[in-house]
This record gives C-alpha cells, sequence and structure tokens, in this order.
C-alpha cells in the first residue's frame, strides 16, 4: 500500500516542483534563484528516478535506477545550504571551499555505488520483494550510507539554522518568509529520520523526495503569500560592506568592533593604519589618532553630525561624520556607530559658489559705479551744455562775436570733460571685462616718456616740476595700461599738489606678494616699486582708507575731475599682479605707489 501511495504522490509532487521551477526561470538569474533552481531540478530528479526504481521489471534495472537516484540524493542538501545561504545574504569565510567539502561525501558515496567492487559500505545488504505488480528494494545500510546520511543532516540542519537565526532577528515580513522556508526546510528532514531509524514498522518505502516536494509547496506559499524574492532581507554583508561611506563599529569603551571596506580603505590612504586586523579591539583612537579633528570629535563622546576636513597627500578631504548610538541596557551604552560621508565635492561645489557670489558681488558694485557716473558726473557737463545752447539760442542776436566765442570756448571744454570721463569708463569696463591678457617685458622709460607727453600741456600751464630717474628698470606688464597709470597718477600729484606743484618720480625694488584673493599663499616674487610724490595738502588716515573706491575725489572745491583715475590704477595694477598704495602726511605732501613683477610668473594676470 506504502508503494502505491508514493506512485499516487509522485506526480502532485513532480507537479508542485514545476511550478516552483517555472517560477524560478522566469526571474532574474541571481545567486539565490539559480540555487533554488537547483534544488528543485534535484528534487524532481529524486522522485522521477525513485519512481522508474520502483517501476523497473527486472532487479537489474532496479538496481540500476536505485543507483542513479542517489545522484540527486547527494545534490539535494547541498543546493538546499546554497539557498539558504543565499537568500539571507550569509558570507562563508571559507568561501566555495565550503561547498565543495560538503559535496565530497555525496560523490564518494556515488562511486562507491557505482565503481567499488566492495559496495557493502554503502548498502551492507539488500533484497528485491514483488509489491503489487511492483519490484521494491529493501537496503540494509552499510558503514559508510551513516557518514553520508550524517552529512546531508548537517548540511540541511546548518541551512535551516541559517535560516533560523535570520527568521528572529528580520522584520515581521521576513518572519513569515523564513517561517515557510522553516517549513520546508525541516519538513524532508524529518519524513527523512523516520525512515532512517525505523520509528513506523512496517515502514519500508522511503518518502525523503515526497517531503522535499512539500518542501516546494512550502517555498510557493512564501512566493505568493509573502513575496518571496521581491522583499528580500539585506544582510550585513550586501548593506554595509558594500556602501560607500566609512561605517566604523564601536563598543561601549569606544573599542573597535568592526570596520568596513570603504573605512578600511579610507584609512589606509591615509597611511594611518597597518594591518587593519590589528585595530579590531583597540581603542578608536588608535586608529584615528593621525585625524585630529575627528579623534577630538569621537573622545569628546557626542552623538551629533560635524564635517571634518582631513589632508590627503596634499589633498584636502572633507567628511561628514555622523555618529549614532547603538543601543542602550540598563542606561548604558554598548557601542556607537560611526559613519563618515565623503562631501568633499559638494565643499568644493560651496567654495566655488561663494566666490561666483563674491564676483558676483563685486560686478554689482561695479555696475552701480558706472550708472552713478553716467547719472552724475555726465549730468553736471551736460547740463551746462544744454543751458549754453538754449542761451545762444535765445541771445544769439544781441551776442557779440567775441562773447560767442567765449560760450563756444566753454561748450568745447564741457564736452571734452564729457568725453574723458566716458574714455575712463571705457577704460575701466576694458580691465574689467578683458579675462585674457598678453603681457610682455616692457621698457618703463618709453611709457614713462609717453605719459609725460600725454600731460605736456597741463604741467605747462600749471607750472609744474618734474624729477625723475636718468633711466628706469624693465617690469612685466601691459603697455596701454600702464601708460594711462602713470598718467592718471601724474594728474593727480598736479591738481592736488602746492603752488606751484612740484612732483618726484622714482622707484626701487621690493618683493610682491601673492593676492588675497588667490589664497595668499605661495612665495614672493620679485619687483618694482614705482611712486609719483607731490608737495600738496597731503591726508588724513580716512581718506586714505577709502582713496582707491570709485568718484573718491577730495579738496572738491578746488579741483576738478570724476574720481575715477585711481580706481582705474587700482584695477589695472591689480590685473598685473601688483599692488597699489599711498604714503601721506597732513601738510607734507603725499606719495601714491604701486608694483610690478620683474619676471614672469603664473598670476602676473588675475583672473
Amino acid at each position: 500500500m506504502q508503494y502505491t501511495i508514493f506512485l499516487l504522490l509522485v506526480p502532485i509532487s513532480l507537479a508542485l516542483s514545476a511550478g516552483v521551477l517555472a517560477y524560478a526561470l522566469r526571474r532574474n538569474k541571481t545567486p539565490e534563484i539559480l540555487a533554488l533552481i537547483v534544488l528543485t531540478m534535484a528534487v524532481s530528479g529524486w522522485l522521477t528516478f525513485n519512481s522508474f526504481e520502483l517501476i523497473a521489471v527486472t532487479p537489474e534495472m532496479t538496481l540500476f535506477w536505485a543507483k542513479v537516484t542517489y545522484l540527486f540524493i547527494g545534490i539535494t542538501p547541498v543546493a538546499w545550504l546554497a539557498f539558504a545561504l543565499q537568500y539571507t545574504g550569509t558570507r562563508v569565510r571559507a568561501g566555495p571551499s565550503a561547498f565543495w567539502f560538503f559535496g565530497l561525501i555525496p560523490l564518494i558515496t556515488v562511486l562507491l555505488l557505482w565503481f567499488s567492487p566492495d559496495e557493502h559500505l554503502v548498502w551492507r545488504s539488500y533484497v528485491f520483494y514483488p509489491v503489487n505488480g511492483m519490484l521494491a528494494l529493501y537496503v540494509e545500510y552499510g558503514p559508510w550510507f551513516y557518514v553520508h546520511i550524517a552529512n546531508a543532516y548537517a548540511v540541511v540542519i546548518v541551512g535551516a539554522a541559517v535560516i533560523v537565526l535570520n527568521h528572529f532577528r528580520s522584520q515581521q515580513l521576513y518572519r513569515g518568509q523564513s517561517r515557510w522556508l522553516l517549513i520546508g526546510a525541516l519538513t524532508p528532514v524529518f519524513v527523512n529520520l523516520t525512515y532512517v531509524s525505523r520509528l513506523v514498522p512496517g515502514l519500508r518505502k522511503d518518502f525523503t523526495p515526497i517531503g522535499f516536494a512539500l518542501s516546494g509547496l512550502a517555498f510557493a506559499m512564501g512566493i505568493f503569500w509573502h513575496r518571496l524574492f521581491d522583499v528580500q532581507p539585506i544582510a550585513r554583508a550586501t548593506l554595509v560592506d558594500s556602501m560607500r561611506d566609512c561605517v566604523i563599529t564601536l563598543d561601549g569603551q569606544n573599542r573597535v568592533l568592526d570596520l568596513n571596506p570603504a573605512a578600511v580603505a579610507l584609512f589606509s590612504r591615509l597611511g594611518l593604519v597597518a594591518p587593519i586586523d590589528s585595530y579590531l579591539g583597540t581603542s578608536v583612537l588608535d586608529l584615528v589618532g593621525g585625524w585630529t579633528e575627528l579623534a577630538e570629535h569621537l573622545s569628546q563622546g557626542i552623538d551629533e553630525d560635524v564635517d571634518l576636513a582631513v589632508n590627503c597627500n596634499g589633498e584636502q578631504l572633507h567628511y561628514a561624520c555622523s555618529t549614532t548610538e547603538l543601543a542602550v541596557r540598563r542606561g548604558r551604552k554598548i557601542g556607537r556607530l560611526i559613519v563618515l560621508r565623503d562631501i568633499t565635492d559638494r565643499k568644493t561645489a560651496e567654495a566655488t559658489l561663494r566666490q561666483q557670489m563674491e564676483q558676483l558681488q563685486i560686478s554689482n558694485e561695479q555696475l552701480d559705479a558706472f550708472a552713478h557716473t553716467a547719472a552724475h558726473d555726465l549730468k553736471g557737463p551736460l547740463s551746462i551744455i544744454i543751458g549754453y545752447v538754449e542761451m545762444l539760442g535765445f541771445y544769439l542776436d544781441e551776442l557779440t562775436k567775441d562773447e560767442i566765442r567765449q560760450y563756444l570756448g566753454l561748450l568745447n571744454d564741457t564736452g571734452r570733460q564729457m568725453s574723458g570721463i566716458v574714455d575712463s569708463l571705457l577704460l575701466l569696463a576694458q580691465v574689467h571685462r578683458q579675462d585674457s591678457l598678453v603681457v610682455d617685458l616692457l621698457d618703463m622709460e618709453t611709457v614713462v616718456a609717453d605719459a609725460l607727453r600725454r600731460v605736456d600741456s597741463v604741467i605747462t600751464g600749471s607750472g609744474a616740476a618734474i624729477s625723475m630717474p636718468e633711466s628706469w628698470p624693465n617690469v612685466v606688464g601691459y603697455g596701454p595700461w600702464l601708460l594711462e597709470a602713470w598718467v592718471n597718477y601724474l594728474l593727480n600729484a598736479i591738481k592736488y599738489g602746492g603752488s606751484p606743484p612740484s612732483v618726484t618720480l622714482g622707484y626701487e625694488c621690493c618683493e610682491i606678494k601673492p593676492a588675497v584673493e588667490a589664497g595668499g599663499e605661495g612665495d614672493c616674487i620679485p619687483g618694482m616699486r614705482f611712486w609719483v610724490r607731490d608737495n600738496g595738502q597731503g591726508l588724513t588716515e580716512d581718506q586714505m582708507t577709502s582713496l582707491f573706491t570709485p568718484f573718491t575725489r577730495f579738496h572738491a572745491d578746488t579741483s576738478e575731475g570724476h574720481g575715477l583715475g585711481l580706481s582705474i590704477v587700482h584695477r589695472i595694477i591689480d590685473r598685473l599682479g601688483g599692488q597699489v598704495g599711498v604714503e601721506s602726511e597732513v601738510g607734507a605732501g603725499s606719495t601714491f605707489w604701486f608694483t610690478l613683477p620683474t619676471v614672469f610668473a603664473p598670476n602676473n594676470v588675475s583672473e
């Protein structure tokens, strides 16, 4: 009767296995799906060839199919273990070699059955007897069989234990999955144990493959009821080891319990670690002692997020450090989780954004300056021109020729004043927007001579006395801009000088420091300091502070001008890699100076 029941259950069991197999074959071929496919095929083979064993008509064929069945009997437990490990994401330290070890005993069993002249090691004896038209095989087991069955039980139980542990560590959804997996794992173990130990009197047929088929039904319940493989638990190996963030696990005494690969890579890159295993169980300060900011933060024991910086081979790296308390037992911390996230790109982007905002602010201020000039400095001369033109149109018939010539001369002077303002604005705009500039080694004597020719009429009209060296050094710069700088300094000295003006030009060697805008870092470069000294009233400290800003003009009651000259000089010299300044004392005149490099350097022209 038991053999008939077995044959009746085989088609049902094969149908269940086929359903599970069909579902698995439609899925993406992930490792756990592949393991389930192998497990289902092994169970199907066990059922199929065990049935052939029963319906065989000769003892030889019965024995043949019984030996074939052992091929699948050996594969099934190993496939189950592989499935359990892959599903839970459990990492095996021994790696693939563990599966070779578990599969070695089934392989020896099959070889002993097929090729050993003394097969009694597996089957001590066997007899054939007819049952309901079938030929059944009853086996007395030899010593090696118990080695084989112990290995099979060990493999299945290890897989079941992995799922049990996962069951109690998982959330409710995963517990529903693992519950059905446990039923599927333990059912064939219980059925086979009943058969091998002869717990049921008269039971001679091994229903273990039916038990594995029932495990397929349990897997199907997990698949369709609890979304097995749609929602799987994520193990530590998948979650932590694959993270790009650095993860450090500490115990209650700040000892290192674990590091993920990203943390190992970071500290190795920083040169802060010997073999990483040597730091496990030691104070975290031994690990991060070379990273001062991180060491101070961890030693304070404050669970808050901070941004930290560290120098790595000359490169500044930035990390966001997040500290989380792992758990509390009876008011005592049992550990902390430190997560370091690389935010270097974000910090670089923020610095670039700040720099662009500062440049935008400067541009806006300069744009406001242009608007101020157009609305204020141009409005005055333009009003004069309009007034004289209207007056000429109204009184033209009453004016003499000399009066007309006088008014036309005033219109001409006012127009030239407006033209000078426009030229200054255009020059300031050119200096501001020109991103690239080709500098050259200039003969300063030629530049100074051209500047004196430009202001010759002013010198003659004011009676100014000019003194200067017999020779001038060469500097690195741009000729047209330096000409404008000298002209503005000379005009400023003559306008605000004494009566008559006495102007002295000169130079001296100096060193030029890197600009603050460029980071203020790097070596000084050799340069020249040129200066123009006058004999005017001099300036106070407050006046010198704002002197080089646009539209600043002192002594407005005695001098003409629009206050753009010195700001133009400042912008020109800054773009050429130098500095400007003034030294003055009230009642003792003023000395305006600028510096320029005498050698070519990458920062000669500021961007």
